[in-house]
């Protein structure tokens, strides 16, 4: 029975940690499996054996005290225990700015725990700040290579470096970009501090990391400057002229940013060289048309390659008399307003259909589809500028809505 409870104890312990590698639950599993043993001889009663037993226990009970007391009392033992207790040490004193300290208690715990990565990064953090940087260098390297993996290590140490080698950080960067993997486009983007797109040598190098790699080109130009996008948009495009190693998703959201951002007539010229890319530069090219009081082509671009509102569905197919009657009664009542402009188009009452609609869109905060559905009825009456404005409230009461 005892033997199966212990293999019990490992199975369950297995599910969520590895069976026995704390000594607590080895100690349980070698009692138990002692217990189960099967004794082929009987021992003569000896009157030492349970006193030494008991000094043994006593032992083992006074070192489980001391252990729970230093834990608690954050006193640094031998042991893990000891450890942890100048982790938690150390980061007060790092947030003390006491850096010797930290430098103390990190090398005192290293004693303890040789193999333990997050001692020597703690400790070239503190090295960092006293200026120890041959010291620093080799910390860093000892916990990157004891954690091979966590692409944190890096980027953390990048961070540390930045205010005074900047060449080191980015080494660090380059290196945590490397371990990040799929991640690796929101990890370049934290590198897009204020610090470091205000450094010259750090923001030329982060430049030259981004426009080598299309995910991270994207993050680049959301964090550049508008007075340096158009360069950037410029270098990247001598990089990758054709934009071939874009997926859709990503040539989508560069050229929504080109159109947010960019120059319209470089976006029109663009197009006049590639007209397949039409379909990602659509709003930009919008804009340019409009630009040039092209308001017709502006709009017609809007409904070839624009997403159409989120219309509400129509439960009753109610007459117009009976529509203006609900109206009259409930002036807010959207869904009666909806159903009440669709029966007026549907009879020709452009004009009725645009007072409806301008009602609603008039309201601060009303449904965006209003502001579409009068965006139609100028277009049907041929006022495309005002068809254009109106989409273009339509846009911006979809991208509130969102937030």
């Amino acid at each position: 029975m005892a033997a199966l409870i212990a293999a019990l104890l490992f199975a369950i312990r297995g599910i969520v940690d590895v069976s026995g590698h704390r000594v607590g639950t080895a100690f349980a599993a070698i009692f138990l499996l002692g217990l189960a043993l099967h004794r082929p001889l009987s021992l003569k009663a000896n009157r030492w054996v349970p006193m030494v037993f008991r000094i043994l226990g006593l032992g083992l009970l006074a070192a489980g005290l001391s252990l729970v007391v230093a834990a608690r009392g954050l006193e640094l033992l031998p042991g893990s225990v000891g450890v942890s207790s100048a982790k938690r040490l150390s980061a007060v004193a790092d947030r003390e700015r006491n850096f010797a300290e930290t430098i103390a208690l990190t090398t005192r715990a290293l004693r303890w725990a040789p193999l333990d990565w997050q001692l020597y990064l703690a400790r070239a953090f503190a090295e960092v700040e006293l200026k120890q940087e041959g010291s620093a260098v080799d910390d860093f390297r000892r916990a990157r290579f004891l954690e091979p993996i966590a692409y944190e290590v890096p980027l953390a140490e990048g961070n540390a470096w930045l205010p005074y080698r900047p060449v080191l950080a980015i080494t660090a960067w380059r290196e945590a970009l490397h371990r990040a993997g799929p991640l690796r486009p929101q990890v370049y983007k934290s590198m897009l501090s204020d610090a470091s797109l205000k450094n010259s040598e750090v923001n030329s190098m982060l430049e030259a990391i981004g426009l080598s790699e299309h995910d991270l080109s994207l993050p680049y130009l959301n964090r550049v400057s508008d007075t340096s996008f158009n360069r950037v948009l410029a270098q990247l495009l001598r990089n990758d002229p054709n934009l071939q190693s874009f997926s859709e998703t990503e040539k989508l959201a560069l050229f929504a940013l080109w159109s947010e951002r960019g120059d319209p007539e470089e976006i029109s010229r663009v197009v006049e060289q590639h007209p397949e890319w039409l379909r990602y530069a659509w709003a930009g090219m919008a804009k340019y048309k409009a630009s040039k009081k092209d308001f017709r082509a502006a709009y017609d671009l809007t409904q070839r390659y624009g997403e159409p509102a989120a219309l509400p569905l129509i439960a009753a197919n109610r007459s117009l008399q009976d529509l203006q009657e609900l109206f009259h009664d409930a002036p807010y009542n959207s869904g009666i307003g909806y159903e009440l402009y669709r029966a007026q188009m549907h009879t020709g009452r452009v004009d009725d259909a645009l007072l409806t609609a301008r009602h609603f869109s008039e309201w601060p905060n009303c449904p965006a589809y209003f502001h579409f559905l009068e965006a139609q009825c100028w277009a049907e009456k041929q006022h495309w500028e005002r068809a254009w404005n109106a989409w273009q409230e339509f846009q911006a009461a979809e991208v509130r809505a969102s937030k």
